[in-house]
């Protein structure tokens, strides 16, 4: 069932428009930064853990924690991203997404991973919001994949096992 799921969205569209490299950061960018940073945490099962190293820039590592609270069946949290000062390293989309976001100039490769610039007005906070989105979901879709679709249950173990060794 969830090898449809995948396949529906991969097929669903993912565009965005081209950034304008010319335009310069407003004063007032940091609330396009504090309007995202809001929105991240809003997403159901986030986890925000601030670093602040001790002699440079803090850094906010977001985690996508996982659905099963089992101390026996606990998957690890799945990183998200990072965000810092140079922008946002993103985990969790394709390769074709991350060509469309590569060739629309909204980041650059690091490593496997993208850097998404910080947003500089609403205008490109929707847009990065939209990335994000993507890959909050992408990683939401392999999480649920993970979780095992079926437990033991104990409450219909037969009373007696049919041989004579009882």
């Amino acid at each position: 069932m969830t090898n449809l799921a995948t396949r529906a969205r991969e097929i669903s569209r993912f565009s965005v428009p081209v950034r304008t490299h010319n335009l310069q950061a407003p004063e007032n960018s940091i609330h396009a930064r504090l309007a995202l940073a809001d929105r991240i945490a809003d997403l159901p099962r986030i986890q925000a853990v601030d670093h602040e190293p001790a002699g440079g820039w803090r850094n906010v590592e977001v985690l996508l924690m996982p659905l099963v609270s089992s101390a026996r069946k606990r998957r690890p949290p799945a990183l998200l991203c990072h965000i810092g000062a140079d922008g946002i390293v993103l985990y969790g989309l394709s390769n074709s997404e991350r060509a469309q976001v590569l060739s629309h100039g909204w980041g650059q490769l690091f490593g496997d991973n993208m850097l998404l610039f910080l947003p500089r007005d609403n205008k490109e906070l929707e847009t990065i919001w939209r990335i994000l989105r993507r890959a909050y979901e992408s990683l939401v879709d392999a999480s649920a994949a993970a979780v095992p679709a079926g437990s033991a249950r104990f409450d219909v173990v037969p009373n007696s096992s049919g041989t004579n060794l009882q």
